[in-house]
């Protein structure tokens, strides 16, 4: 049972925001929308704090293989219970649990320097590699493709900069890896792509960089038979600059490789909002919300931000004063979506 008096905002995570039995807005029906509808590799941009890491982490969730009892589900049944996802019969049964996944967060890849960037990036790697070790154990692996992973579990061999092409092709190793392991196609998950070229942007290695997660995206194109599908997150504001231009440093990233998505509705519908702020008693603040934190016009209504409504409610529940400072720190101001 989850506790609909409990709100958190100190996590992101889909699988931290159940297994704490915090509120929970159901927007497990988009896992079948991406699923079904989706390109094999797609670009999801939306503004901060409007739910793309937990999309991103929900996805994952579903989806992924259980490592020691492959097929098995009850992960899932518990992490879902309640949703509408779980009333997908079919759906649930040809997907759930049934792909090995693959995500990787980049927001720790930044430094005043590429060699500080880059050095975050390889612990990205490594720290990845770690969930796959059991990897080394497969009987279905070759001795050869053993050896080639195992690089990724060497922290020395990952930090050298000058293994980076080796580096790079991380995902189009591990994916051909897990396929022959589990069979299955590989689903990826890449979230907050944006930050290390806003970094390099700032610090002046915008270039290589680039260039370094342009290769990184490169190893999830549609060729690649081992993966099934690709999501790659960012905050509008730099989603399509960085597709169109910047990854274009990299010889062999393809921006018509990619789709850029913009139906997905992230963040709170105003239906959403009522049901939150009604549970909390806090009805009567809906028209300062809406008029201050504002949201999306899509084609099927307004999307509003959760993280300025969590905290917004959060601070009306310990009865603070509103900031003076609140609105300009809001995430969103009321726009149309270009």
């Amino acid at each position: 049972m989850f506790d609909s008096t409990k709100l958190m905002s100190t996590s992101d995570d889909f699988v931290v925001l159940r297994e704490s039995n915090s509120y929970f807005v159901d927007k497990t029906m988009l896992i079948k929308e991406a699923v079904e509808n989706c390109w094999d590799s797609n670009v999801l941009t939306r503004p901060k704090g409007f739910g793309k890491t937990t999309f991103l982490t929900m996805m994952r969730a579903f989806l992924d293989v259980d490592v020691n009892n492959p097929g098995s589900t009850e992960k899932q049944q518990k992490l879902f219970a309640g949703t509408k996802i779980l009333e997908d019969k079919e759906f649930c049964q040809k997907f759930m649990g049934q792909y090995p996944c693959i995500y990787l967060p980049l927001k720790d890849v930044k430094g005043r320097t590429y060699e500080e960037a880059y050095e975050k990036f390889a612990n990205t790697i490594y720290e990845s590699a770690k969930k796959f070790a059991y990897l080394l154990d497969s009987p279905k692996l070759r001795e050869s493709d053993k050896r080639e992973f195992k690089r990724y579990l060497d922290p020395d061999y990952l930090m050298d900069i000058d293994n980076a092409i080796g580096v790079e092709r991380y995902v189009r190793v591990l994916s051909r890896l897990l396929n022959i392991h589990f069979e299955r196609s590989v689903f990826h998950f890449i979230d907050d792509y944006e930050i290390p070229i806003f970094e390099g942007k700032n610090h002046c290695y915008l270039n290589q960089i680039s260039y370094l997660i342009g290769r990184l995206l490169w190893c999830l194109r549609d060729e690649n038979s081992s993966i099934r599908q690709s999501y790659v997150c960012a905050t509008n504001s730099v989603g399509n600059e960085i597709m169109s231009s910047q990854l274009s440093h990299s010889d062999r990233c393809n921006v018509e490789d990619w789709r850029l998505s913009t139906d997905f509705c992230f963040g709170f519908t105003p239906t959403d909002l009522d049901e939150l702020l009604e549970s909390f008693c806090l009805s009567k603040h809906k028209d300062f919300i809406v008029e201050n934190f504002g949201g999306y016009e899509l084609t099927d209504g307004t999307s509003i931000s959760p993280f300025d409504v969590v905290n917004f409610v959060n601070d009306r529940l310990k009865k603070k004063k509103l900031p003076k400072n609140l609105l300009e720190n809001s995430t969103f101001a009321f726009q149309k979506l270009s």
